[in-house]
């Protein structure tokens, strides 16, 4: 069950990249603000997870505000979905991201609070 929710927890996240480039594809009229959105997105996510979150962070939070960033970062990506013009990716994101978080805190995976 462990490798099966880490692994649910890798696609997770990469679907979030995914949502937040795509929502940031659909920003204004301007071909180049859509690009650049498209691009600055993700990376402003990869790096929020990367310094806070990930196991292996130097500057990982400790639980709740790891659990709150987790759910703050699915939620956002969730109303990008939803703001792009896909309502029902949008939900599903942001309620798996949520109930993936909580898996990992229960099952102990290498997401949760082993190191």
């Amino acid at each position: 069950m462990r490798n099966a929710n880490d692994g649910a927890r890798f696609l997770l996240e990469l679907a979030l990249l995914a949502a937040v480039a795509y929502a940031g594809g659909t920003v204004g009229s301007a071909v180049w603000l859509q690009v650049v959105v498209a691009i600055a997105a993700p990376c402003l996510v990869a790096a929020v997870w990367g310094t806070w979150l990930a196991p292996k962070a130097t500057r990982r939070l400790a639980d709740p505000a790891r659990f709150v960033l987790e759910s703050v970062l699915f939620v956002a990506g969730g109303l990008a979905l939803l703001a792009a013009g896909q309502p029902a990716l949008g939900v599903a994101l942001a309620l798996l991201g949520i109930v993936n978080a909580v898996l990992v805190r229960a099952l102990g995976t290498a997401s949760g609070d082993r190191t």
